[in-house]
């Protein structure tokens, strides 16, 4: 089992993070455009006075070593992401369910902001990564570390440099 933190600093205040952050249409396209996974969709997103609830179902872009293993299964490897944001704590927090390997598989984690200055937020990702899998368990953990690196890292410069650039000065 691995535990990341992931920090980034995001160039806005708290309350635009989040504006951003629940945006159905910055999420389809960080993923679609940004990350390049072939298929996401978010099946449901629904707001109360208490939460944010969001379900999205994608497949990821995989590299060729993990096409190849998954082509063992024959099946895509696919995901469900259910992820709720808590409005009192301010505090997002998700959990993927796998197409493959599911009870053996666990991704799940939260993210926070901090203000770092009246302009900026220090953005907190923690993720929890298992694979539980017999001989290639490790291995797989790995590859997921390195892409939840890159994923997050990409999702903090589209932020920065794509989307927060759009609002006026």
């Amino acid at each position: 089992m691995k535990v990341l933190t992931i920090e980034h600093a995001i160039r806005c205040t708290e309350p635009e993070f989040w504006d951003a952050f629940l945006d159905p249409e910055y999420t389809t396209r960080l993923f679609r455009e940004v990350l390049a996974f072939p298929e996401f969709e978010i099946v449901h997103q629904e707001e109360s006075e208490t939460e944010v609830i969001r379900r999205c179902v994608a497949q990821p872009a995989l590299g060729s070593g993990q096409k190849l293993m998954l082509d063992l299964f024959g099946k895509p490897f696919r995901f469900t992401e259910e992820g709720r944001f808590d409005k009192h704590s301010r505090t997002w927090s998700w959990r993927l369910e796998a197409s493959l390997f599911t009870a053996a598989m666990r991704n799940e984690g939260t993210v926070r902001v901090e203000p770092m200055d009246g302009e900026s937020v220090r953005r907190l990702t923690e993720i929890t990564l298992a694979a539980d899998v017999m001989v290639v368990g490790p291995m797989m953990e790995a590859q997921a570390e390195v892409r939840q690196r890159d994923g997050w890292d990409k999702s903090a410069a589209f932020m920065n440099e794509v989307w927060l650039a759009r609002k006026p000065a």
